[in-house]
């Protein structure tokens, strides 16, 4: 799953956050679903799972303000 979304994600550097939906076939195989790229919302994963960052929020905002 990792690699096939690296893999999509290269397909569009110019977006750098993603958020992607991926599904998966019969075969065990990974299929996009659709890739969020205007405001991808991770506040049901975080309420669920916690920061979806974790401890590199700030690796994030430093990366977040050298693109902006």
């Amino acid at each position: 799953m990792k690699s096939f979304v690296l893999n999509a994600h290269a397909r569009i550097p110019m977006c750098a956050l993603v958020g992607w939906d991926i599904g998966v076939d019969e075969n065990d195989e990974p299929i996009l679903v659709e890739a969020n790229l205007e405001s991808p919302s991770v506040n049901v994963s975080q309420l669920c799972c916690g920061p979806i960052f974790g401890d590199r929020i700030e690796e994030v905002f430093d990366y977040v303000k050298i693109i902006t």
